[in-house]
Order: structure tokens, then C-alpha cells, then sequence
């Protein structure tokens, strides 16, 4: 191994106040961060990639260099870049001695391969860094240590800061290979982080906030006094306070201040030594860590127009922060690129990564480029990156800008400054994400700080609507004549949305355009960001809403061929798209009239406006969605299960023993651009198993209180299915309940589970007339064999209102037919009824709805409704209800049926006979079911006992097979297959264990039936 000594360039300094503000004065104005800096010629990159396609790796490939192999395998898919996570510890394993051996072959390697290196500084977080030599850590306000090195420890800064200049001083020394590089401080790229909370309080740190944030930013004592209501004779005496203590505000404001000093100090100190190299910063996670431990977005946004850098965002996984993050990049004229970070669940990966893909045009035109996390060898590599590289030319292809409409929502980041009045800054990029999936506009997000800075003008916006409360900032605003919001449903009288979905599938299906610069054509990518739900269903999209010149348009697919569609009177163009699940599709709006002979298109239903919505278990769409379905956190009072009652799919609350919190709820969330969202007046019909003492208290946000008690319901007791129906009177719903919800019903028992089945809201209707309603509110049709034809399910329409609903049209979608006793008329206080039936003609999945439009005030009445088309090869298990008589820790039922052997099932310790039962959803024809364990080498060879067994009303149960012993055995892929007799058909199938050979306890990774 080759050791270089610390050069002339790169020898140590200790970083002081004073010298830093001479030496960075010229290069970056008045940094306010200590160092001197020798710095050499400054050097760029041969050709830097800008836009960057990239991949995260690791320093190493176990201990060798990167070959020129792997790189131009890279290259070959069409990579550009590659980010290598740089170990400090390896590349300056003592004090002043430098090993660059292996980087400098890997700079070469890539070179040679025609791919630029971006090194990752971490200053610790990562894989050796800090260097081992670090002595001094961060400190949280309790005393415990953290990862990073003492923030302001002057010596361990001089140290990190010098590491960065001689390694991007010897990187320059390649410029084919070197491609820019990546600056972080502090704890990875969350800065003050410890496990969660904010760092700040080693002696050093509290030396910088006494001796000079406190100096610098009040003057004297005496203002610090007037300001803060305190009376300290100097600034020695005051305290760096904790969370929740009156000073803690200003605490924040100089953790805040310490992240802008020293990125702004180590970017100068690189910019210094090269003038042109691109250079990044990386932000990770969500609005909320700017309370933590200051992660404030402007922050880094602010240096990066100074600087000339690129942010990375790592927001792939929430539409609203992705939106948010590609707003402040244009707002202050900066680059940005996104980064993706795999999900938790393997299941996931397919979806989450065409959501990244898909969102990548919101950054334009300000795109710089797509950086994959990280490319390791395991399932991320497998699923999410085949699908990024093959979507690259699509990528690659894009150019244009992103439409902007007249209309922002506004959140209040103070908090993260230091105002602790200022608004919550949890989960409002989930609300913004939530807005955007039902309005699918070109809203801009803007922040107080963008705002303070001086990087947009509220005035330049038509309406605005906060997340987060009114500030000061909105006040002038609305003094000025701006239209200040109150409701997401407002926003269509400022801005118009250039994409409606199918509204049963609003939050399945996003849609990202970038418009030409002529205004006169746009390309349009569609996501379905479901794991496992087919979207068959038209979209609409409006012109207008894309900011195109006036004129007719039509869309084409990818490969030219006009789509079928149909132009509305208002312009809009009603497409029919057919996405797989977890899939991506690029259509593109041109201008001029559709070729002769383009097949036409319904059009979409949509949830804007409406006075109705619906939350039904284990459907989607209805404008409701119930939150926490599937969770198993500790200590949530959220937690939903999906169960089967009483032969209905519902949702079950865990009981306070389950979850160790006393409260126990339901959550729920409705469509934001809804007329419901907007209503103050509400009428909501719950749906629920009337168990003995059980109950709920229906709780909702009204302008002064976010869990405002609303009626109350005692169960009948009665062991049935019961429906309940409240009024509520003065809402302001804005998403302000745990979760980002509107409306929760409060157990009255939480030791014992509440089991819902559905809820309704509605505009209440004070002003009479015909009213709709349905019963059931939606239908599931389970599996049906391709080319069959289902039973006929019954939908009984009610007009509950003072006069007669004129009967215009009722439809129902593809794959669905209905016939209805309607006419053209339901009296005041009549019904009507509807027969469903269902004939898929391909093996999978279908949703949609039943549509009845009136005059009624609730118009168009949807329910909802769903079913999956299935032949020989399908399996009729997979995500479908499923149960276990136990679980031990948190290995749950469904891990069985969700399609990934990496997650399995296992009952408790020690009781037998375990069940595992799943609903089929109607009766179908069974042949076999193959039993998998996970397919790895550390599960060694065992047997289980078991039988299976069959029902049609989960009450009366069969043996298909008898009990018997079974082998998995990981070398033939740990698998057992077990046939049935001829012409075993049920609905609900079990399979009982009563023994394993290795552990005390049943276990399935993965359960398929097939018939």
C-alpha cells in the first residue's frame, strides 16, 4: 500500500473565526465559518457530466479496486456516472497520511470505461468515517454520544475539511475519471442527527453558540435580554436548551446557522481548488428533520446558487417532496437530481421505482439527472435496477419544463429556524402529496424561508394555500389582494389540472409532464405505483392545464400510434390507458386533430367536487382511504388489520394490549379536491360489527381544535353488521390528525378490537332536493375464471332527499355489466336496484365503478368495483385476506401471501394445533397449493406437519387432505406442493399445523393455491 504524506496544499490548520472570514471573503463573500486556505490551481473535470446518471457504490469491491470491466458494464446500460462512498478512515488511516492507491486505480478504471467517479465525503454515518484516529463525538442534549465529530472542535474540522481538499486536489489529477464530488458534514447527510434527535451540546459547540452566534446575531446582552425576555448579564450565561425548554428556539436558530457556516466554509474551501468541477449536496428525508436536527431544504438551496451546485434529492418516495424539492430548485435557479432509496419490502421495489422514474420530470427545467441507491448485489439490484436502466433513454430524452399554474400551497419551515410557534412540520410534504394525486396540476410549493430569501414573491401566485397555518408572510399576502385558501378544493378556481385518473384510482396512477419550449407538444409519463392492481381505465388530459398554445392536440404511445380517445367540449381529451401494475408507459400530446379512424375513449370519474366518498376494507378509491392498514408499529394507536367478519373483508383496530397505548382509532383520509373536504357540514355513515360494549366516538378538525368530539355510538351488541349515522357541523378537515388524517373514530373499548367494514361521508344537504346514496357502498367480485361470467351482485340505490333524481345514464366500467331497474327517474324516498356481474377476458386484475349520474346534489354516485380475472396459472391466494390463529412477534399472517419468499409467517411458540386461513373472495375450483419457506441456504432441512382444509362460510370446515409430514429441503428450493382430489372447490381454505422439526412454531414464507 502505497502512503502519501499530507501535501503543502492540504497541511493542517486550525480553523478559527477570524482567519476563515479573510480567507473565504473573496470566494464566497461573508461565510462566517474559521479556516485558511493554500489552495492550488484550480482544475475542472475533462467534459463533467451534467446531467448525472449514476449509481451508488461502495468504496471498494471487497478490498480491490472497481475494475474497467465493471465500469464499461455500467457504461453499457447507460450509466455516466458512478458515486463511491468514500471511507475517510481508509483513505487517511493516520493523522496527515494519505493512501490513494485504490482510488487512484479506480479513477483510471473508470476513465478507461468512459465513466466519471463522484467520491460521497462523508464526515461519518458511512462505512469507515469518521477515521478511527476521531476521538471527540457529537453529544446530544442528555449527554449520549453520537456518530459524528464534534461539530466545532476546530482541530477534528481543520482534519475532515483537509481530508476533502487533498482528496478532490489529488482526484483533479484525473480528470478523465473525476466527475465532481459529493459534500457532507456532520452525521451522513442528516447533519446534527443522534437516533432521531439534534445534536449541539459538546463544550465545543456550546463555545460557538456563546462566544459568537449570540454576538454576531444580537449585538449585546441587552437585546438578547429585550428579545427573549430573559435577564443574563453576558452571553456566557446563556444555556443551549433541549426541546421543549423556553430558549430552545434560539438554540435551533444556531444549529441552523452552523449548517449554512459550514457547508457554505468546506464548499468555498473546494471551489477554491477547483473553479468548475460540478460539486452536490445531498438531502435526505423530509420536512420534519428540519426540527430534529436543522435539515432545512432552503438552506442547502440558498448555497447551491452560490456555489454552483447540484442538490440531490432523496425524496423518490413521496410525490410531495419531490414537487417541493423541484419548486425550490426553480425557484432559486439550481440544478437538481433525484436519488432512490429502496423500501423496506421487497414487494415494493417494482412500484416504488417507476415512482421515481415517473417524478423525475417535476424537476424540469432544472433536471439534473437520476442517482441509483445503491448498486450492492441484492433484490434492489434485481428489480428496481433493470427497470431504471431501461428507462434511461426515455430519460435521457426529456427536455422542456415542468407547467407551472397561478396556484402554490405554502408551508411555514420557521420551525426549523427556530421559531418553535412556527407550524408543524409534520407529514406536510404527505399532505401535498396527497393534493397533488387528486389535483394532478403544476402547482408550485413554496416555503416562509424561500420567501425570506428572496427566491419568489407570493404576490406573483393568483391563490395560495397553506399546510401548516397562516404566518406573517400570508397575512401580507392576503392584505395585498391574494387570494388566501382554505380549502385543497379551491385550487380549481386558480389552477387547472393537466391529468384527471380514474378517480377509483387517484393515488395508483401519477402523471408527469414536461412541455416543449414552444408550448406547442408535450411528453406525458404515466406510473401505476401499486404492487399488484392493473389500471383499465381512461384518463383525461387538458391542454390548458399544460400550458400549451391554443389549438387542438391528440396523444400518441411511445411508438407513434394514436391512442383511443375522445375531445371533449371543454377541450379536455379523454384517453383509455391500460398500465400494469408497478409499470411505466410515455405517451406524448401533439398538436393537430387525431388520424381518421382513432377509436374513441370514455372519460374518467373524478372525486373533484364530489359530495360523496367512500372507504371500503381491501378496496381502493372512493375518495376515503382508511390510514395504517397493515401496520405493526409498537406503540401506534393506528393500527388496522385486515380481517375477514362475518364473511365481509373489514378492518379490525388492535386492542391496547397489541399495540402497549391505552387509545386505539381509525384513522382516515379523504380526497382533498372533494366538496367534502371543503364542507363544514358533514354527514358521515359508519359501517361496523356490533360487538357487546363496544363502541366509537367519531372525532374531527374544526378551526380551533383538530380532534373536536363529534357524536358518539354505542354498539347494539348484537354480533351483526350495523350501520351508524352522524352529523357533523363547523369542520375545517386539513388533514391535521395523527398520520396526516381528517377524521378518526376513537374506540370506546380499546381492549377489545372495533371492526369496521365501511365509511361514508357526505355534503350534508340543507338545502333539499334529490340526494343519492347506495347500499353496498361497493362490490367485490373476488376471482373469476377468464371468459366466465359472475354471479349478479345487487346494488340497491336509495334517494334519500325531498325531490325526484332525474336518471340521466348509468354505466358501468370495463370488464363489468350492470343492468337496473332505474329508469329515468327515483322518487323522493324510492329506490332503485342495479344487477353487477363480472367477465374478465384477462388473468388479472380489475377495478373500476359503477357510475350513476343525475341531477341529484351528490352526482355522479360511484361505488366502487373490483375483481380479479384468473386461469391455471394464477395464483388465487396472493394478497388476498389472510388470517393465522397466532403470530409470533412480528411476523404476521400476510407476510404468507404477499408475494416475496424473503417474508414469512410463524405462529407462536408452542400452540398447536396454527392455523392459516385465507378468503378466496367467492368459490373457485382448486387443483394444488405449493407451501414455500424461504429459498436460503441458513434455513436448514426440516419437516412440518399439517392437513389442509376447505370451507364456504368459514364456519364449517373439510379436509381436502389429511394431516401428513412434509419436507423442506433448501437445496430443491425449499417448496412443497400438494395436490387435491378432483373437484375440490371452497372459498376459504386452512391449512393446520401441528408439528415442526426445527421450530416451535408454524412457518409459510409463501402460500399459492391454484386451480
Amino acid at each position: 500500500m502505497t502512503l502519501r504524506r499530507r501535501t503543502a496544499s492540504g497541511s493542517r490548520r486550525i480553523r478559527t473565526l477570524s482567519s476563515l472570514i479573510t480567507a473565504f471573503a473573496l470566494a464566497a463573500g461573508s461565510a462566517g465559518l474559521a479556516t485558511t486556505v493554500a489552495a492550488g490551481p484550480a482544475r475542472a473535470a475533462s467534459s463533467p457530466t451534467t446531467p448525472i446518471w449514476s449509481t451508488q457504490l461502495d468504496f471498494d469491491n471487497g478490498g480491490a479496486a472497481w475494475s474497467e470491466s465493471y465500469f464499461a458494464g455500467l457504461a453499457a446500460k447507460g450509466l455516466t456516472t458512478a458515486e463511491l462512498n468514500m471511507p475517510w478512515g481508509t483513505i487517511e488511516p493516520s493523522a496527515g497520511t494519505f493512501s490513494f492507491t485504490i482510488w487512484d486505480q479506480e479513477l483510471a478504471n473508470a476513465a478507461a470505461a468512459g465513466i466519471q467517479l463522484i467520491p460521497i465525503f462523508w464526515s461519518s454515518g458511512w462505512g469507515g468515517s469518521p477515521a478511527p484516529w476521531i476521538t471527540d463525538l457529537e453529544k446530544a442534549s442528555s449527554g449520549a454520544a453520537g456518530q459524528a465529530p464534534d461539530w466545532w472542535n476546530a482541530t477534528e474540522q481543520s482534519e475532515y475539511f483537509t481530508y476533502v481538499e487533498d482528496t478532490v486536489q489529488n482526484s483533479l489529477a484525473q480528470p478523465a475519471g473525476y466527475g465532481g464530488a459529493i459534500l457532507d458534514y456532520g452525521f451522513l447527510d442528516a447533519q446534527w442527527d443522534i437516533n432521531g434527535s439534534g445534536g449541539g451540546y459538546t463544550t465545543d459547540d456550546i463555545a460557538e453558540f456563546q462566544n459568537v452566534y449570540l454576538p454576531d446575531t444580537y449585538g449585546t446582552i441587552a437585546t438578547f435580554n429585550s428579545d427573549e425576555g430573559t435577564s443574563y448579564a453576558s452571553f456566557s450565561q446563556v444555556p443551549a436548551e433541549a426541546a421543549g425548554q423556553s430558549l430552545f428556539g434560539v438554540f435551533q436558530a444556531f444549529r441552523a446557522w452552523s449548517v449554512e457556516q459550514t457547508y457554505g466554509a468546506l464548499t468555498a474551501a473546494v471551489r477554491n481548488i477547483t473553479a468548475n468541477t460540478p460539486l452536490y449536496y445531498y438531502y435526505g428525508g423530509g420536512f420534519g428533520n428540519a426540527t430534529n436536527y436543522a435539515n432545512n431544504p432552503d438552506t442547502f438551496y440558498k448555497l447551491a446558487k452560490k456555489y454552483n451546485v447540484t442538490v440531490i434529492a432523496d425524496s423518490a418516495s413521496n410525490t410531495g417532496m419531490t414537487l417541493a424539492m423541484a419548486s425550490l430548485a426553480r425557484a432559486y435557479g439550481v440544478k437538481m437530481a433525484e436519488e432512490w432509496t429502496a423500501p423496506s419490502s421487497d414487494s415494493e421495489l417494482a412500484a416504488y421505482a417507476v415512482q421515481w422514474l415517473d417524478s423525475y420530470g417535476m424537476t424540469f427545467p432544472q433536471a439534473g439527472g437520476e442517482d441509483f441507491f445503491i448498486h450492492d448485489g441484492t433484490s434492489k439490484d434485481t428489480v428496481g435496477f433493470p427497470i431504471y436502466t431501461s428507462w434511461l433513454p426515455t430519460l435521457k430524452s426529456l427536455s422542456g419544463t415542468y407547467p407551472q399554474q397561478p396556484a402554490a400551497l405554502y408551508i411555514d419551515v420557521s420551525q426549523g429556524y427556530g421559531n418553535t410557534a412556527g407550524g408543524s412540520l409534520n407529514n406536510v410534504e404527505t399532505e401535498a402529496a396527497s393534493i397533488w394525486n387528486s389535483f394532478q396540476s403544476g402547482l408550485a410549493i413554496v416555503t416562509s424561508q424561500e420567501v425570506a430569501n428572496g427566491a419568489v414573491s407570493l404576490s406573483s401566485f393568483a391563490g395560495v394555500l397553506p399546510l401548516n397555518g397562516a404566518d406573517a408572510n400570508l397575512t401580507t399576502y392576503k392584505n395585498g389582494g391574494g387570494a388566501l385558501l382554505t380549502s385543497p378544493a379551491q385550487l380549481t378556481q386558480y389552477a387547472k389540472a393537466y391529468a384527471v385518473v380514474d378517480a377509483p384510482s387517484v393515488g395508483n396512477v401519477q402523471t408527469v409532464p414536461v412541455v416543449a419550449a414552444n408550448h406547442t407538444s408535450a411528453s406525458l409519463t404515466l406510473a401505476n405505483i401499486t404492487t399488484g392492481t392493473a389500471y383499465n381505465a381512461p384518463i383525461a388530459v387538458d391542454p390548458a392545464g399544460l400550458g400549451l398554445n391554443a389549438g387542438s392536440y391528440y396523444l400518441v404511445n411511445a411508438a407513434g400510434a394514436a391512442l383511443p380517445q375522445t375531445v371533449q367540449a371543454n377541450g379536455l381529451i379523454c384517453v383509455s390507458a391500460s398500465l400494469a401494475a408497478a409499470s411505466l408507459a410515455e405517451w406524448t400530446v401533439k398538436a393537430g386533430s387525431a388520424p381518421a379512424g382513432t377509436a374513441s375513449s370514455g372519460c374518467p370519474t373524478t372525486y373533484t367536487g364530489a359530495t360523496t366518498v367512500t372507504a371500503t376494507a381491501g378496496q381502493a378509491g372512493g375518495g376515503l382511504d382508511f390510514l395504517n392498514v397493515g401496520g405493526t408499529n409498537q406503540g401506534s394507536d393506528g393500527n388496522l388489520t385486515q380481517i375477514t367478519q362475518g364473511g365481509q373483508t373489514a378492518y379490525e383496530t388492535w386492542t391496547s394490549a397489541q399495540s402497549g397505548v391505552t387509545p386505539a382509532n381509525v384513522y382516515l383520509r379523504l380526497a382533498p379536491a372533494s366538496a367534502v373536504e371543503a364542507a363544514s357540514n358533514i354527514s358521515v355513515q359508519v359501517t361496523y360489527w356490533a360487538s357487546a360494549s363496544q363502541g366509537f366516538t367519531v372525532q374531527y378538525s374544526t378551526p380551533t381544535n383538530a380532534y373536536q368530539n363529534g357524536p358518539s355510538v354505542t354498539s347494539p351488541g348484537t354480533g351483526t353488521w350495523a350501520t351508524a349515522t352522524v352529523q357533523l357541523t363547523g369542520a375545517q378537515l386539513d388533514e391535521l390528525e395523527n398520520g396526516g388524517a381528517d377524521l378518526r373514530l376513537a374506540v370506546t373499548a380499546p381492549t377489545a378490537p372495533l371492526i369496521v367494514r365501511s365509511v361514508t361521508m357526505s355534503v350534508a344537504n340543507n338545502s333539499g332536493g334529490p340526494t343519492l346514496a347506495a347500499t353496498p357502498s361497493s362490490l367485490s367480485f373476488g376471482n373469476v375464471s377468464v371468459g366466465s361470467n359472475s354471479p349478479a351482485q345487487t346494488v340497491t340505490i336509495t334517494n334519500s332527499g325531498t325531490a325526484a333524481a332525474a336518471v340521466s345514464g348509468i354505466t358501468a366500467a370495463t370488464g363489468f355489466a350492470e343492468t337496473n331497474t332505474c329508469g329515468s327517474s327515483i322518487a323522493a324516498g324510492g329506490s332503485c336496484t342495479a344487477n353487477v356481474t363480472f367477465t374478465p377476458t384477462a388473468a388479472q386484475a380489475y377495478s373500476g365503478s359503477l357510475t350513476v349520474s343525475s341531477n341529484a346534489s351528490n352526482s355522479p354516485l360511484t361505488i366502487p368495483l373490483t375483481g380479479t380475472g384468473t386461469n391455471a396459472n394464477t395464483n388465487l391466494a396472493l394478497k388476498q385476506p389472510i388470517t393465522a390463529s397466532s403470530v409470533q412477534q412480528t411476523y404476521a399472517a400476510t407476510n404468507a401471501n404477499d408475494g416475496n419468499t424473503g417474508s414469512y409467517w410463524e405462529s407462536r411458540d408452542g400452540t398447536w394445533p396454527s392455523t392459516l386461513t385465507v378468503d378466496l373472495g367467492s368459490t373457485q375450483p382448486l387443483a394444488d397449493t405449493v407451501i414455500d419457506l424461504p429459498p436460503l441456504t441458513v434455513w436448514q432441512t426440516r419437516t412440518q406437519t399439517l392437513a389442509v382444509l376447505g370451507s364456504n362460510d368459514d364456519s364449517t370446515w373439510t379436509a381436502i387432505t389429511a394431516s401428513a409430514t412434509y419436507t423442506w429441503n433448501p437445496s430443491t428450493g425449499n417448496t412443497v406442493t400438494i395436490n387435491f382430489p378432483a373437484g375440490t372447490a371452497y372459498r376459504y381454505v386452512q391449512l393446520s399445523f401441528t408439528a415442526n422439526s426445527v421450530q416451535n412454531g408454524a412457518q409459510v414464507s409463501e402460500w399459492q393455491i391454484f386451480g
